[in-house]
């Protein structure tokens, strides 16, 4: 290595100590505002935040949990595609799977043998099953299945 080498290596080091020293404290501070805030949430609001993020109407989820009793079991009903009532592929792919979190322990199922019937912009008519329906807001709805 030569000389020039080393001073550069030293000099980048000594760079990098620098920008520790003042980053750190930034960054220290802003994580523990972060955490405060996250600590003063109550669990439906930070459940609601998760919703948010995949812009999944908060009624509807606040709905769910409320409806369905602890041990039903539902199934999520979608458009047959991403369209005029779902427009973001990122909502549409993950309905599923954060009801089947959301609703623990309730257990997600096929349409045909689902106790509840979770209709995110579906089309009724296209249900395999009959349903009566127990909360409607817009395109949203949850549905009791009846037997025959």
């Amino acid at each position: 290595m030569t000389r020039a080498s080393v001073w550069i290596a030293r000099a980048a080091v000594a760079a990098a100590a620098v920008l520790l020293v003042v980053r750190l404290p930034t960054t220290i501070s802003d994580l523990s505002s972060t955490r405060r805030a996250n600590d003063a949430r109550d669990a439906q609001s930070r459940l609601l935040a998760s919703a948010d993020s995949l812009d999944i109407d908060n009624a509807f989820v606040i709905a769910a949990m409320d409806y369905l009793p602890a041990h039903a079991t539902f199934a999520v009903v979608r458009p047959h595609a991403v369209g005029k009532r779902i427009r973001s592929t990122v909502t549409y792919g993950a309905l599923p799977g954060y009801f089947q979190s959301v609703l623990l322990p309730r257990r997600e199922t096929s349409g045909r043998k689902a106790d509840y019937i979770l209709c995110y912009a579906c089309l009724r008519k296209d249900l395999p099953i009959p349903v009566t329906w127990i909360w409607s807001k817009g395109y949203l709805s949850i549905g009791k299945a009846r037997s025959g």
